[in-house]
C-alpha cells in the first residue's frame, strides 16, 4: 500500500517553507483528500493493510489512494448505528468491530454490511457511546462505554455488565498478560477516576487505584516497556497505596490518547491541546511536536494515536489524520508558488550550485532567471530579467551554473555567457565566446585549475580566458585535432582530461596537456552502436571509470579495457533516460531519470529506486541539474522544482 498524499510537513520549533529535515515529518490527509470529517477519533490497520479512520461523520477505509466512507442511514438496517465513530477493533479472522455513539457494530471479513447491537435498550442518552474495545486471551470481547464495562456475549448478542464498574464511564482498556486494565471516570459530581485491574479467569476486580486528582481528568493510558503506567506527561505513575500519583511535580498534562511504540518511545496526546508529547521513562517527555506559529501543520488537538505494522505513526486530530513514517526518505522539495514571490521563480530547474562555505544554494531555470535559495528556511530571492534594468540578468533559459575559484557564479544559457558577482549583485556579459562560436546557446561550463573556462554550446566547444577576455573555438574535426561533436550537451573535467558528450550519443575526450581529442561511440553490451541518443551528463568514479547518462540509459566506460557496460530498464533502471549522475561520499551513484531517482552501486546493480511516494519532488529530472555540496548534500533540479537530501540519512523500510 502506498501513501499517495504529497504534502510534506515539518514539525519542530521552527518553520521552514518546503523543508523536511527534523526528526518527525508528517503527511496529512483531510477532508479535501476525501476524508469524511476532519476530527479523527480512532485509527486501525486491518489484516490486509487498509487503514480505517473513525470520525465524527463516518467510518473511512483508506487504501493509500482513495477513501470508502460508511455512515448511518436510517432506511438501511445494514448500515452503521451511528456516523459518530468512537473505537475500532479487529479479530484474528478479520471481523471488524466498530464502537459508535449508539452501540456496537460488526462487519465480517469480506463484507460491506454491518450488524449492530444496542448496548442497553432504554439506557440514558449518550450511554451507548463505546469508547474502547479489547479482546483478551480467553476470547472475551470487552466493551468500555459511557454505561460502564461489559462483556459481549456473541452467541446471545448481549452485553453482560461488570457490576464493579456500574456508575462509571469506561474511557480506556488495555489487555496485558496479567489481566485487563480499566480506566474509568465516576458519573457523579466527583468525576473521580480509577484504574482497575480485572483477573481474566474469574472476571473479578483484584485491585483498584484512585487516580490522584492533581493528574487532571485523563482519557487514556499506556504501559511502557518496563511495565510502568503513563497517564500524564509528568512521567510514569507511582503507586502510593491505593492512589496513583505523578512521579514528578510540574505542569500536569493528562493524556487524551496514549501509545507505546515498538521502539519503546511513549507518545502522549495532551488533553489541553498542546500537541503530541514524546516521552521516555529515563528522561520524561523530551519533545512537544507542535509548531506554535502554524498550528495547522500538526493540529495541536490530538485525539488518537496508532502505530501500523511498518512502524509508521498515525495521529488523528481535529484537523485530519497525520502520518509519520520513520523510514520516510528525508527529501526536501521546494516548488514555485504563483502567489508567493519568496518561492522559486519557476519549477523547471535546469542548474544548481552551492558556493563553498555559502549559506545559499543558487538555481537556474529553463524559464529564465536566477534564484538564491536559503535551504534552512526555504526562502528564495529571485533575479529575473527586467527591461528597465539592462545591467540585470538577460532573458532566456539558464542551462548551467558554475562557481569559479573567486566565488563568482557563471551562467551559461540562451543569452550566452554571463558572470555574476553575488556580493555586488552585478551581472557581466562575456561576448568573446559567442563571437568565437558565432552563436549564443551556451550549455555547460568547466574550469581548469588556472582559471581557464571551457564552454560547451550548441555551436561547439570553446576555451575561454576570463582574465584576458580571449576565447578560442574548436571546429569539428574527423581526426584528433578537434571534437567530432557539433553541439556539446555535457562536459566533465577529470584531472587533465576533459570529457565531452553530444547530441549524437558520441563521447569525446580531450587531453589538456597534449591537445589530442579521442572520439568514442558508446556501445551496448551486445555491441550495437548507439548513434542517435543525446548524452545528458558525465561523471567519473574513483576507479577511473566514466559514466555517461544518455537517452538510451547509462553507459559505464572502463578506460583500461575500452569496454562499455550498458544499464537499461531491463537492469532495474526506472526510466530509459538518465539526465543526471551524482556520486555521493560513499561511492553510490544517484541517477536522475525520466521516471524517478535511482541508486546505482557503480558496478552492475540498481540498488533502489525512488518516486513521488518516497518524497522526491519530480519524476523527471533535468540535464546535468545536480550538485553535491561540502556537507555531502545532493541537490537535483527537475520539472517540478528542486529536491535535496543527505544520502547518509536515507533508510529503507524493511516491511
Amino acid at each position: 500500500m502506498r501513501f499517495a498524499v504529497l504534502l510534506t510537513l515539518a514539525l519542530v520549533a521552527t518553520s521552514a517553507r518546503g523543508q523536511s529535515s527534523p526528526p518527525f515529518v508528517f503527511d496529512r490527509l483531510h477532508s479535501a483528500d476525501g476524508l469524511s470529517h476532519n476530527t479523527v477519533q480512532t485509527i486501525h490497520q486491518d489484516r490486509d493493510g487498509f487503514m480505517w479512520f473513525g470520525t465524527l461523520d463516518g467510518l473511512n477505509r483508506y487504501d493509500g489512494y482513495e477513501f470508502i466512507v460508511y455512515r448511518h442511514h436510517p432506511a438501511d438496517s445494514t448500515s452503521l448505528s451511528s456516523s459518530i465513530i468512537r473505537s475500532l477493533h479487529e479479530d484474528e479472522d478479520g471481523t471488524l468491530w466498530v464502537g459508535t455513539q449508539a452501540g456496537l457494530c460488526r462487519m465480517s471479513y469480506g463484507e460491506t454490511a454491518f450488524a449492530c447491537f444496542t448496548l442497553r435498550p432504554g439506557s440514558p442518552s449518550g450511554s451507548g457511546n463505546i469508547f474502547a474495545m479489547e479482546r483478551d486471551s480467553t476470547g472475551t470481547l470487552w466493551i468500555g462505554s459511557a454505561d460502564g464495562l461489559h462483556r459481549f456475549d456473541e452467541p446471545r448478542h448481549a452485553f453482560d455488565a461488570i457490576q464493579a464498574m456500574q456508575g462509571h464511564s469506561v474511557v480506556a482498556l488495555r489487555v496485558r498478560p496479567d489481566g485487563l486494565w480499566v480506566l474509568a471516570t465516576a458519573r457523579d459530581t466527583s468525576a473521580a477516576q480509577t484504574l482497575t485491574h480485572i483477573d481474566l479467569s474469574s472476571h473479578r476486580v483484584t485491585q483498584s487505584w484512585e487516580v490522584a486528582p492533581e493528574w487532571g481528568l485523563t482519557h487514556s493510558f499506556t504501559f511502557d516497556q518496563e511495565g510502568a503506567i503513563w497517564l500524564n506527561a509528568l512521567g510514569p505513575a507511582i503507586r502510593d497505596g491505593d492512589v496513583l500519583r505523578p512521579a514528578n511535580p510540574g505542569d500536569y498534562e493528562p493524556a487524551y490518547a496514549a501509545l507505546t511504540r515498538s521502539n519503546g518511545i511513549v507518545l502522549l496526546a495532551s488533553v489541553s491541546g498542546r500537541g503530541l508529547l514524546v516521552c521516555r521513562a529515563s528522561v520524561g517527555c523530551i519533545a512537544n511536536i507542535v509548531d506554535a506559529e502554524r498550528k495547522t501543520w500538526l493540529n495541536n488537538f490530538v485525539r488518537s494515536i496508532y502505530e501500523d505494522r511498518s512502524g509508521a505513526v498515525w495521529v488523528g486530530t481535529y484537523g485530519g489524520v497525520y502520518r509519520h513514517d520513520p523510514y520516510r526518505k528525508p527529501f526536501t522539495v521546494l516548488k514555485h508558488d504563483v502567489t508567493d514571490p519568496t518561492t522559486l521563480s519557476s519549477d523547471a530547474i535546469s542548474a544548481v550550485v552551492r558556493p563553498p562555505g555559502s549559506a545559499y544554494v543558487w538555481t537556474g531555470s529553463f524559464d529564465g532567471g536566477l534564484n538564491r535559495v536559503d535551504p534552512t528556511t526555504g526562502e528564495v530571492m529571485r533575479y529575473e530579467h527586467a527591461r528597465s534594468n539592462p545591467a540585470g540578468i538577460p532573458p532566456g533559459a539558464v542551462w548551467d551554473l558554475h562557481v569559479d575559484q573567486h566565488g563568482a557564479i557563471w551562467l551559461a544559457g540562451d543569452f550566452g555567457l554571463v558572470r555574476f558577482d553575488p556580493r555586488r549583485e552585478r551581472f557581466e556579459r562575456h561576448e568573446a565566446v559567442r563571437s568565437a562560436l558565432q552563436r549564443n546557446g551556451m550549455i555547460t561550463i568547466e574550469e581548469e585549475a588556472d582559471g581557464t573556462l571551457w564552454v560547451g554550446a550548441f555551436g561547439g566547444l570553446a576555451r575561454y580566458d576570463p582574465r584576458r577576455g580571449v576565447a578560442t573555438a574548436y571546429p569539428v574535426a574527423d581526426d584528433h585535432t578537434g571534437p567530432s561533436l557539433a553541439s556539446i550537451t555535457a562536459m566533465h573535467l577529470d584531472g587533465k582530461t576533459l570529457w565531452l558528450g553530444g547530441d549524437g550519443g558520441e563521447v569525446n575526450s580531450l587531453d589538456l596537456e597534449t591537445g589530442r581529442f579521442e572520439h568514442l561511440q558508446p556501445t551496448a553490451t551486445s555491441g550495437e552502436v548507439q548513434t542517435s541518443e543525446t548524452v545528458y551528463d558525465l561523471a567519473s568514479g574513483e576507479d577511473g571509470r566514466m559514466m555517461m547518462g544518455t537517452g538510451a540509459g547509462l553507459f559505464v566506460y572502463d578506460q583500461r579495457s575500452g569496454h562499455f557496460q550498458h544499464i537499461t530498464p531491463a537492469d532495474g533502471l526506472p526510466g530509459s533516460v538518465v539526465y543526471t549522475i551524482q556520486i555521493d561520499r560513499s561511492g553510490q551513484v544517484w541517477l536522475g531519470t525520466n521516471r524517478g531517482l535511482a541508486v546505482f552501486d557503480g558496478d552492475s546493480t540498481i540498488v533502489r529506486t525512488y518516486d513521488l511516494a518516497d518524497g522526491i519532488g519530480s519524476m523527471e529530472f533535468n540535464r546535468h541539474a545536480r550538485f553535491m555540496d561540502g556537507d555531502g548534500i545532493i541537490y537535483l533540479g527537475g520539472g517540478e522544482g528542486l529536491t535535496w537530501f543527505d544520502p547518509s540519512r536515507i533508510r529503507d523500510n524493511p516491511v
